[in-house]
């Protein structure tokens, strides 16, 4: 704080004393500051995202929208579906698979340890405890409600039952969001026209009360959208919207629309992806405490693409959404696109076993990307500004100490600061580093509400008006 005085010197408030100073040591703090938040070290950026090649899946071609979680430490994979019998191309047929696998982080190899009671795909997976809750899917016939856990011990698959959903669903998403897992209907039968529009959600810790249906999103109904949970909200992002044309063909518009739902105050649209991200690794990938990223999916541009045999696969970019700035950007590429396959949180990685490479072509690869954090060494130049600012310091302090006459000059500047001087001297004391922080990003993401809260408009006439004459009428 200073205020201006004749001469080259100035009066510097410490406290509250009234020290005079040269102006070059008045301006050493912020100087000192500022030098340091540009050369701070900071941790590495989304942007550095890497990708490593785990062991590939036993199954000979390859599985998508198979079941994958965590039990116990391993890695589980259940079920799925691929063209075994025969490529889409060559008339083959879909087959649904039951086989269950573990790959164990100590052996680092995969293994057979159980079957489904049928085959099973399509359906939404989540971790929680120490099982994977296995929600709806399909098979050749029929889609279904059946919900379950598969935990993994000593070996051992374990089956435990859980609510059924209200009616039976594939091609949806799903994820956790504080105890609670949320579902997003996809389609109700293998003829199905046209998505379901509901929204369901059951409560991990008291599933004996079954699933509740909220309010759906405020959007089109939709197959294979990519989900997440981050800051605290649930997302929707993409998908293929059903319709039936007037010539009784099912037509498919590839979405590019995302919806963001808080539990407390519900649904509210954000904006809209750079490009569809249909059936993308789900759920999608969160990093930090605010960014989601969306590693390719099928953006529709290249759906009748011909000879079929010959499709280039599906769009290959990294594209990462920001909850709080609600806005999106391109990361990079992924070196190994797939679609219709779940996403697993694997220690510090993120795992998308297998998955579709192209219409009607499986991959046996499972791969996982992690966000490491950057180099968080101080450096010399950031060594040699701290010195100097703690320099500047001492000898600040030095200086006031041998200004300060009594406790009068001490206290209160010997009465000579003037009015505004004081009143953000009292300001500046009042507010934290915090709130300077939090409630601009807050304000910015969901409006003024917290600022009005946590503002002193209401108490600051109180306090000019009423407290501050009283003790400065008491001298003290």
């Amino acid at each position: 704080m200073e205020i201006t005085q004749a001469g080259h010197d100035r009066v510097h408030v410490v406290g509250s004393a009234q020290i005079r100073l040269p102006r070059a040591i008045l301006w050493l703090d912020s100087l000192m500051l500022a030098l340091l938040a540009l050369i701070a070290p900071c941790k590495a950026d989304v942007s550095q995202i890497r990708w490593q090649a785990l062991p590939p899946l036993p199954d000979a071609m390859g599985l998508a929208a198979g079941f994958a979680g965590v039990s116990n430490g391993a890695l589980i994979v259940a079920g799925g579906a691929n063209f075994s019998q025969g490529l889409l191309w060559e008339g083959g047929t879909k087959v649904w698979h039951n086989q269950i696998y573990l790959l164990d982080k100590r052996t680092g190899e995969w293994g057979s340890i159980g079957i489904l009671p049928h085959g099973l795909a399509y359906g939404v997976s989540a971790t929680h405890g120490n099982g994977i809750i296995c929600v709806g899917g399909s098979d050749r016939s029929r889609h279904y409600s059946e919900v379950f856990k598969i935990v993994v011990k000593d070996g051992q698959v374990q089956f435990h039952p859980l609510p059924p959903l209200p009616q039976p669903m594939a091609n949806g998403g799903g994820a956790i969001l504080n105890g609670k897992l949320y579902v997003v209907a996809g389609s109700g039968d293998p003829e199905a026209t046209a998505a379901i529009h509901r929204f369901w959600v059951l409560d991990l810790e008291h599933t004996d009360g079954g699933w509740k249906e909220l309010p759906a999103w405020p959007g089109p109904t939709r197959i294979h959208p990519v989900v997440a949970v981050q800051d605290g909200s649930f997302f929707v992002f993409s998908g293929i919207e059903l319709r039936k044309a007037a010539s009784g063909v099912v037509e498919r518009k590839h979405l590019r629309d995302g919806y963001r739902f808080d539990p407390q105050s519900g649904w509210s649209k954000i904006a809209d992806l750079p490009r569809p991200a249909a059936a993308a690794p789900s759920p999608a990938v969160t990093l930090g405490q605010s960014t989601i990223v969306i590693p390719g999916g099928d953006d529709g541009s290249i759906v009748d693409f011909q000879p079929i045999h010959k499709h280039p696969g599906f769009n290959r970019r990294l594209i990462a959404y920001h909850t709080i700035t609600n806005t999106w950007r391109e990361l990079g590429d992924v070196p190994a696109p797939r679609v219709t396959v779940p996403t697993v949180q694997w220690g510090d990685l993120w795992v998308i076993p297998n998955g579709e490479v192209s219409p009607g072509v499986r991959s046996r690869e499972v791969w996982a990307l992690s966000a490491p954090a950057g180099e968080t060494q101080l450096g010399i130049l950031n060594t040699v500004t701290i010195l100097i600012y703690l320099a500047g310091i001492v000898w600040i302090g030095l200086a006031c100490s041998r200004s300060n006459q009594n406790t009068d000059d001490f206290f209160r500047g010997g009465q000579q600061i003037p009015w505004w001087a004081a009143g953000l001297s009292i300001f500046a004391t009042m507010l934290s580093s915090i709130t300077f922080m939090a409630i601009p990003a807050n304000s910015y993401r969901s409006g003024w509400t917290l600022f009005l809260a946590n503002s002193y408009i209401l108490i600051t006439p109180l306090v000019t008006l009423v407290f501050l004459p009283f003790y400065r009428r008491m001298n003290v």
